[in-house]
């Protein structure tokens, strides 16, 4: 048997730097938040779901200076799992290893520093074992350090590599930095995240490798769905009589008309009870087609695609006069405006 000597002894009985680092990058992932938020989570909390055993949340309070006067803001930490990080037996998963959920995170974490952050003092989520350190620190107990160097060698130490290779065909390091993996939160989410709409969009145009394929994709999106709402307008036809029954036997009208039952019942709400579309209810239907059409115009000019942008246009064109006859329609309703001769 070895003899142990103080760092191997510090090591299994404190989070590590690395481990720190890894605590910070799956932090990140989780909630897309600045490098210096990430590493100053404070381990203070305030439990929202009251230990009662449903939906867990923790709320903790964040400062972030660049927002000046409105710096200080809560995070909500929540038992939901995101999208992207559900795992493949989530059934199977320790609750004591719940890494798919914000809520596990914090928790395995604190608990996992809480006799380093109990030495050490203070309010520091993510503190531990150093077992060396720079401008004559030494070795001991500490928070994580904010610079990059933590984070960058555990992407080292892992061999991180970027799908494409270099000229020669050899393998290109990817380095592995919390500010990335805020940019990449933010693309994959299409949210802000402690910053505005128009900020985050900003960090998107930064990354202009892969604006041209995003704008091609909800081109052609946006195309396919226009043309479902239209050829629906235009085929599924109903009488008087087809409607009304509708109303009673969704399911069945659905199945004659070759719809489904959901669409139907949203074509029922906009047609409501009267014999006639109300004008404003028209006005807002016409008004989402114009949306959509003068959006896809504008990708498409984008594309230099100058055809597209003429049909576009012309639809949207069309669109607008029937918004502009619907807001006519509720002034003659409400009086403000004279019915006129036929």
């Amino acid at each position: 048997m070895t003899p142990a000597g103080p760092s191997t002894d510090s090591s299994w009985l404190h989070l590590t730097v690395a481990e720190l680092a890894a605590g910070a990058v799956l932090l990140g992932v989780m909630t897309g938040e600045n490098p210096d938020v990430i590493v100053k989570t404070p381990a203070a909390h305030h439990r929202a779901d009251g230990y009662s055993g449903a939906a867990g949340m923790a709320i903790v309070d964040l400062r972030k200076l660049r927002r000046g006067r409105r710096a200080y803001m809560n995070l909500a930490l929540t038992d939901v799992p995101d999208w992207i990080s559900v795992p493949e037996s989530p059934e199977v998963t320790s609750t004591r290893d719940e890494l798919h959920t914000p809520f596990g995170l914090y928790l395995l974490l604190h608990e996992l520093t809480a006799r380093s952050r109990a030495m050490a003092g203070g309010n520091r989520l993510l503190v531990g074992y150093a077992a060396s350190g720079g401008q004559a620190t030494g070795r001991g107990i500490r928070p994580l350090s904010g610079n990059a160097l933590p984070v960058a060698r555990l992407g080292h130490a892992h061999g991180l590599t970027r799908d494409e290779p270099d000229e020669k065909g050899n393998p290109v390091p990817l380095p592995l930095r919390l500010d990335l993996l805020r940019l990449t939160f933010i693309e994959l989410h299409q949210k802000p995240v402690a910053h505005t709409e128009k900020t985050a969009a900003t960090y998107m145009l930064c990354n202009r490798g892969n604006i041209t394929e995003y704008q091609k994709v909800v081109a052609e999106t946006l195309t396919s769905e226009v043309a479902k709402a239209r050829a629906r307008g235009a085929v599924a036809v109903m009488s008087s009589e087809d409607v009304e029954r509708a109303r009673t036997e969704p399911e069945a009208v659905a199945v004659q008309q070759g719809l489904d039952p959901a669409t139907l019942r949203t074509g029922l709400q906009l047609i409501g009870e009267e014999e006639e579309t109300p004008p404003g209810r028209a006005a807002s239907f016409m008004a989402v087609m114009a949306a959509a059409d003068a959006f896809g115009a504008h990708l498409r000019f984008q594309r230099g695609d100058t055809e597209g942008v003429r049909q576009a246009l012309g639809r949207a064109e069309a669109s607008v006069i029937g918004v502009l006859q619907g807001i006519h329609g509720l002034r003659i309703a409400i009086g403000d405006a004279q019915e006129e001769p036929e």
